[in-house]
């Protein structure tokens, strides 16, 4: 099953993107449906549960005077040697006996007393959420698969439909606790993080975003497809419950490219902007109902796959295709490029190239 969403005029997406968007901003949801049904083909093995956070080691607070000479290592290649002794001797009275390093220090202690990890909101909040420069290059990593030669829009679909089984197949194990137990040593790790992968979505607000993680009691059953900047809802799970047979993805993609075979506005690109801009857009857009459907659709996906059209004339001539295609990874190649084609706010997007030989994106 698909819907098609994202449909709007050139004057409307002009507008949003320049941030003058008026209340009426409407993105359309056409009602075409196709049901999808398949045989059961989970033969689930569960095995033990690995431990939860909750029942492993805490985090350890270092003792202030290591903390204290980690700094004092840090900052020796950045400053002279009188900056240095200056920086020493109120490292000295900071850490001192009854100073205000030592209470500081017994607060930290208290809180990991109290928490499963005492540095984990400070260091996501702080580092991330709160960092208002575009996701873009300053935040979202890219990474490039080993070569393979895609020279069709016939095969590119082929692999993405095989990406997308996999990942799915990957999403099985993962519900029915058959991923093994990752250790340090003899030492079992926090894998919380696993169950954040598929479905979260990173939503704008202005000063700190906030993270949308899937609802274990409704848990998302469809991904999100990308073609010509137009989003389609694919469903990728049958009635039985499972996921649906590779042929089947197969289909739904074959579907959704027949249907965007022109380019729409591009409305991607609004979360490639700076994340107070994103927000006061991503604000007037819920605030219609319709359009807040539409943004549930994506928010809660299992993951994107964004299929890209040809490589530009650029690509082509690039010296190294390979950093090319990193490039494409990581920001999409701008306006003029594919950088539309994408959601830069979720997890995981999976993109597809065609027509770009020996490299597989």
């Amino acid at each position: 099953m698909f819907a098609k969403i994202f449909e709007v005029s050139a004057a409307t997406a002009s507008k949003v993107m320049a941030a003058h968007m008026s209340r009426n901003f409407l993105l359309k949801l056409p009602s075409k449906v196709c049901s999808t049904m398949a045989p059961n083909i989970i033969n689930a093995r569960f095995s033990t549960s690995p431990p939860k956070a909750s029942a492993l080691p805490r985090l350890p607070v270092p003792p202030l005077k290591i903390t204290l000479d980690r700094y004092l290592r840090s900052i020796k290649p950045f400053v002279n040697a009188e900056e240095l002794k200056v920086t020493e001797n109120l490292a000295a009275k900071f850490g001192s006996a009854g100073g205000v390093g030592e209470k500081l220090q017994k607060l930290l202690d208290e809180r990991a007393k109290n928490t499963e990890n005492w540095l984990a909101d400070w260091w996501l909040n702080t580092a991330y959420l709160e960092f208002r420069a575009p996701v873009v290059v300053f935040s979202n990593p890219g990474l490039v698969f080993p070569r393979k030669e895609i020279s069709s829009v016939k095969e590119q679909l082929s692999n993405a439909s095989q990406v997308i089984a996999a990942a799915l197949d990957f999403k099985v194990k993962l519900d029915s606790n058959e991923i093994a137990q990752e250790k340090m040593g003899p030492h079992p790790l926090d894998m919380s993080q696993y169950f954040k992968v598929l479905g979260t979505c990173r939503i704008p607000a202005e000063k700190r975003d906030k993270l949308r993680l899937p609802n274990d009691k409704d848990p998302a059953k469809h991904i999100v497809v990308v073609h010509n900047n137009q989003f389609f809802k694919v469903n990728v799970y049958g009635n039985h419950g499972g996921p649906i047979s590779q042929g089947q993805i197969l289909g739904q993609l074959k579907d959704c490219i027949h249907d965007s075979q022109e380019v729409a506005p591009p409305v991607g690109i609004l979360t490639s902007e700076h994340r107070d801009n994103w927000a006061k857009a991503h604000k007037i857009l819920s605030q219609s109902p319709q359009n807040k459907a539409v943004l549930d659709a994506i928010e809660t996906c299992l993951f994107l796959v964004c299929i890209d059209g040809p490589p530009s004339p650029d690509e082509r001539a690039a010296p190294n295709q390979f950093t090319s295609a990193a490039l494409k990874m990581t920001h999409g190649g701008g306006s003029r490029g594919n950088s539309a084609n994408r959601w830069f706010d979720k997890t995981i997007q999976v993109r597809k190239n065609q027509n770009l030989k020996k490299l597989q994106g």
